[in-house]
């Protein structure tokens, strides 16, 4: 009865570490790339929440820029609005039209990351190269872009 209750006690023990070595593992996130993630909510006529995630170093500045649509003749519809990433990953932000501009639904919201503006802290710039060229490395990140200069990441969300 001894020898039952023994190994029972072992095999409970046992079990309970593998779980807590798996939740453990289970943990740890990698992304093959860096990256912006996020989502952009109408708030009414004069303010859209934009949230996300990124894998980005904390402390890293974003943009956040509102569109009627993409491509030429396209105009950014709001007031200069900037997130910096906070230790968690994620970041939040509202964001206010031009005057005499109302937000509606079916916008387009753009969260940008470059290295050169706005200016970036020393920390960051290791991480992504001074002109971002550490963005694309492997030519295969989808959100990194080239412009005179360099790199950047630009993440498109369509705004219900």
């Amino acid at each position: 009865m001894l020898g039952r209750r023994a190994l029972s006690i072992a095999m409970i023990l046992s079990l309970c570490l593998s779980i807590a070595s798996a939740q453990k593992k289970a943990t740890t996130l990698a992304a093959p790339t860096l990256y912006i993630a996020a989502a952009a909510e109408f708030s009414g006529t004069d303010q859209i929440y934009v949230r996300g995630a990124s894998n980005l170093p904390a402390g890293t500045h974003l943009i956040i820029n509102i569109y009627e649509f993409v491509g030429q003749g396209s105009s950014v519809l709001n007031q200069d609005t900037r997130v910096t990433i906070g230790k968690d990953g994620f970041f939040g932000a509202n964001t206010s039209p031009k005057s005499e501009v109302k937000f509606h639904p079916n916008l387009v919201c753009e969260v940008i990351f470059m290295p050169t503006f706005p200016a970036q802290e020393r920390s960051v710039l290791r991480v992504v190269g001074t002109h971002g060229e550490k963005l694309n490395s492997s030519s295969k990140n989808p959100q990194a872009k080239t412009t005179s200069g360099g790199y950047y990441l630009s993440e498109l969300v369509h705004i219900p």
